[in-house]
């Protein structure tokens, strides 16, 4: 793989074959052989999501796109301890609750930073269990 992407006439070619191979085979060590940075970006975001292992996440350069990455393996995999990382208040308080809702269980909510933002979560996730009940018909004999 290594050899048949270096041998790309264009940069920019490489990169996609080095994108390409990475998604294909799961491996982050080709997305980072990649020369252009959001491409290399976005190439470690998706593998991190695909392969539910929030390292990768750490590849971004922005924030935003890291805050993001961590946000969806932390919801994919279901697991609200990866929101931990989460470094805006905001996005890491969205990011249990979501995890919350899918677990459909409040008690996730004491991993929100903010305390004064843990009972929103709770209160988030106590409607979003409301709402399942509603339109979840009972099963038939009851």
């Amino acid at each position: 793989v290594l050899q048949k992407c270096q041998q790309k006439p264009t940069v920019a070619e490489a990169d996609e074959c080095f994108f390409d191979s990475a998604r294909e085979n799961t491996n982050a060590a080709l997305c980072n052989l990649i020369k252009d940075n959001a491409l290399k970006e976005q190439c470690n975001v998706g593998l991190a999501m695909k392969n539910g292992d929030p390292t990768q996440c750490f590849e971004a350069q922005s924030d935003v796109v890291r805050d993001k990455c961590l946000q969806d393996v932390a919801f994919n995999v279901r697991n609200p301890g990866q929101c931990s990382s989460i470094i805006h208040p905001d996005r890491q308080r969205r990011c249990v609750q979501d995890v919350a809702e899918v677990l459909e269980n409040a008690d996730v909510c004491m991993l929100v930073r903010d305390v004064g933002k843990r009972q929103d979560c709770k209160d988030a996730v106590s409607t979003s269990l409301d709402e399942k009940r509603q339109v979840t018909p009972p099963p038939p004999g009851l």
